[in-house]
C-alpha cells in the first residue's frame, strides 16, 4: 500500500491565489513562472500561517426562513447563534516546521465565532500522526497506513455483528504485485515527476493580470532584516473570466508543448509501468486522459480500461497524436463555449462576476525567487437579482484572507516526531464510541467540550421502535395498553451493558452515561434504581426469550423523554 504523504496544505491556497492573481509572465524582471515553480517544490520550511473565513449573514433572513420553518423565537435565535460561531472561523499556525515530503509539525490554533481559540499542537510522519488539543485528557493519533482503520472494522463486523469481513470486503492489498517487489519510493518519483510536467506545462501558459506591479522592499521575516522583492496585484469581476479565456485559448494554440508533454510522460510511464498499472494506471495515454478529459468507453466488467481493435493497430507515436488531439479538441470546445456564454450570457456573467468579486495579494520573495511572505484577500458579495433567482436566502457573500511568512526555505528543519504513547486515543476508534465516551476524553466546561455538548450535541441519543406483530423485538401494547419495550435493545442502543444472573432470574442494567444501575425481573413490576425501590406502572415480561420493560417507566429511570408518531413509532430520546 503507498503510505499518505504529509498534505502540503499550506501550499495549496497560496499556489492557488499565485496562479490566479499572478500569472506566469517575467514582470520587472521577476520570472513569476519560476516564482510558481518554486512554490510547488518547496521541500523544507519554517514559518507562521493565518488563514480567515467569513460568510456575510443576512440575519433578518435567516430568522424568516427559521419562523417560516415553525421555529420559535428561541429556536430561532439559538440557530442564528450556532451560524454566527461557525461562519466566521481563524486559522493560526504559530510554528509550523516541514522537515520533508513526510515529516511535519505545527503549533496553532483555530477559533469560530467570538469564542475562546482552540490551540492544537499536531505532528506528521508518513505513517502517523499525532494531535493535542486543548482540553482533551490525552493525545489523539491518526494511522495514516490505513491499518488501524481496517483492524477496527474486522472486529466490529466479526465481533459486534457476527458477519464474515473476508467474504464482505475481500483482500484491500493491490492485485498482481507483491509488497516485497513492491518498490514504492519509484512509483511516487514518478507520479510526482508527471504531475510536475503538467503543471509546468500549464504554469507556462498563464496569462499576467493588468494591475501587477515589482518593486524592492526590505522586510523582517523571523526577526531577521531581509532584502525582498514584492510582487503586489488585484483583479476583480469579470477581469477573472477574461483571464481565463486567455489562459485556455493559451494552451489551445501550443499543440507543440501539448506534444512535448505526452511524450514526457510516456517516457516516465514506460519506465514503470508494471508497477504504475498495479496502481490502476492503465497506460499511459489513460493517465493523461484521466487528466484531461474523460475515459474512453472501452471497459471491461470490471470497470477497467480494454484497447479496441482500432487503437490496438496504433503505433505508440500514433496513440500521442490521439492522445494531443483529444486534449486540443476538448479545449477547443472549452474555448468555444465560453466565446458564446460572452456573447449570449454576458448578463449572468456580470451577476456571478460582478465587481464586489475582489482578489488581491502581496507577495515578498527572495533573490532565489523562493516566496518569504505573503498576503492574500478574497471577498464577495452575491448579486442582489442573482440571489433571488437562485434562492440564496441568508447569506449576502464571503471574505476569505490569509498571510504568512517562511525561512530555512528548503534548508535543513527537523520536525516534531510523533510519538503514540498507551495513553493516546485513536481518531479511527471515535467512529465506533458513543457520544457520551467521547466527551468524557475531554476536561468538563473545556471549549472542546463545550462546543461538542452544546453545538454539536454529540451526546443525544435516540432508541427507534414500532408496533409489528411479526418481529419479536417489537415494541407491543401489554392488557393496559402501555408499550412494551425490549430491554438489551434500548440499553445496547444507549451504550449500556445487560448481564443476567440465572439463579435469581434477575436482569442487571448498567446505563454508563449516567452512572445509573437497575435491577428487574420477570413477572416484577419492583425497579431496583441505584439501590433504591420503585414500582413500576406495569410489571416486567418475557416474551420468545426477550425481556421486555414498560417504555414510559424505563424511560423515566434513564433520564429520557418518549414520543409516539403516526404508524405506530416510538422514540425515546435524551442528552446525558
Amino acid at each position: 500500500m503507498m503510505r499518505l504523504k504529509v498534505k502540503k496544505i499550506l501550499a495549496v491556497i497560496m499556489v492557488l491565489s499565485m496562479v490566479i492573481a499572478a500569472g506566469c509572465q517575467a514582470v520587472a524582471g521577476v520570472d513569476l513562472n519560476q516564482v510558481i515553480k518554486n512554490m510547488m517544490k518547496v521541500t523544507s520550511a519554517e514559518g507562521k500561517y493565518e488563514l480567515e473565513f467569513k460568510l456575510n449573514l443576512n440575519e433578518d433572513e435567516l430568522a424568516m426562513m427559521a419562523e417560516e420553518a415553525g421555529e420559535d423565537e428561541e429556536q430561532s435565535e439559538q440557530f442564528i447563534e450556532m451560524l454566527r460561531q461557525y461562519s466566521h472561523v481563524k486559522l493560526a499556525i504559530n510554528e509550523y516546521k516541514q522537515q520533508d515530503e513526510y515529516h511535519a509539525s505545527m503549533k496553532g490554533a483555530i477559533t469560530f465565532g467570538d469564542q475562546t481559540s482552540l490551540g492544537f499542537d499536531l505532528s506528521m510522519s508518513d505513517k502517523l500522526a499525532v494531535i493535542k488539543l486543548d482540553g482533551a485528557k490525552q493525545p489523539f493519533s491518526l494511522d495514516l497506513t490505513g491499518e488501524h482503520e481496517e483492524e477496527l472494522r474486522r472486529y466490529y463486523y466479526e465481533t459486534e455483528l457476527g458477519w464474515d469481513y473476508e467474504e464482505m470486503f475481500g483482500s484491500e492489498e493491490l492485485e498482481g504485485t507483491a509488497e516485497a517487489d513492491y518498490d514504492e519510493a519509484a512509483v511516487i518519483a514518478a507520479v510526482q515527476k508527471m504531475s510536475e510536467l503538467i503543471t509546468d506545462f500549464s504554469v507556462g501558459h498563464l496569462p499576467n493580470i493588468e494591475r501587477l506591479s515589482v518593486k524592492p522592499v526590505t522586510e523582517q521575516i523571523n526577526g531577521v532584516s531581509t532584502d525582498l522583492i514584492a510582487i503586489q496585484g488585484e483583479i476583480k469581476g469579470l477581469e477573472l473570466w477574461d483571464w481565463a479565456k486567455k489562459l485556455v485559448s493559451s494552451l489551445a494554440s501550443d499543440r507543440e508543448g501539448l506534444e512535448k508533454l505526452i511524450g514526457e510522460i510516456f517516457n516516465i510511464y514506460a519506465e514503470q509501468e508494471e508497477q504504475l498499472a498495479a496502481l490502476g494506471l492503465g497506460g499511459a495515454e489513460s493517465y493523461v486522459l484521466g487528466i484531461g478529459g474523460p475515459m474512453p468507453e472501452a471497459e471491461d466488467d470490471a470497470g477497467e480500461y480494454i484497447e479496441t481493435e482500432e487503437e490496438a493497430e496504433l503505433s505508440p507515436e500514433e496513440i500521442k497524436q490521439q492522445v494531443v488531439d483529444d486534449l486540443l479538441t476538448m479545449l477547443s470546445e472549452l474555448e468555444q463555449s465560453m466565446t458564446e456564454m460572452n456573447e449570449e450570457d454576458l448578463l449572468v456573467l456580470e451577476q456571478v462576476l460582478n465587481d464586489s468579486l475582489q482578489i488581491a495579494f502581496d507577495y515578498r520573495v527572495d533573490s532565489s525567487l523562493n516566496l518569504r511572505k505573503q498576503s492574500f484577500s478574497l471577498h464577495y458579495s452575491i448579486d442582489p437579482a442573482l440571489k433571488q433567482e437562485a434562492e440564496l436566502y441568508g447569506v449576502d457573500g464571503f471574505s476569505i484572507t490569509a498571510a504568512s511568512q517562511f525561512w530555512n526555505v528548503n534548508g535543513e528543519v527537523k520536525a516534531k516526531e510523533p510519538a503514540k504513547t498507551l495513553n493516546t486515543v485513536s481518531v479511527e476508534s471515535l467512529a465506533y464510541m458513543q457520544g457520551f465516551e467521547v466527551v468524557e476524553l475531554f476536561e468538563k466546561d473545556s471549549l472542546i467540550d463545550k462546543l461538542l455538548r452544546e453545538q454539536f450535541h454529540i451526546t443525544k441519543q435516540s432508541y427507534w421502535n414500532y408496533l409489528d406483530e411479526e418481529w419479536e423485538y417489537s415494541v407491543y401494547l401489554n392488557e393496559k395498553k402501555q408499550a412494551m419495550i425490549p430491554a438489551r435493545d434500548i440499553m445496547e442502543q444507549f451504550g449500556g451493558k445487560v448481564t443476567y444472573n440465572p439463579q435469581t432470574k434477575q436482569v442487571f442494567l448498567l446505563d454508563k452515561a449516567t452512572n445509573t444501575t437497575i435491577e428487574i425481573a420477570a413477572g416484577s413490576n419492583v425497579a431496583v434504581i441505584n439501590g433504591e425501590e420503585v414500582q413500576w406502572s406495569a410489571p416486567v415480561e418475557a416474551r420468545h426469550g426477550i425481556v421486555f420493560v414498560p417504555a414510559r417507566a424505563m424511560a423515566d429511570a434513564l433520564g429520557a423523554e418518549i414520543d409516539w408518531y403516526n404508524e405506530g413509532y416510538l422514540e425515546i430520546t435524551r442528552e446525558p
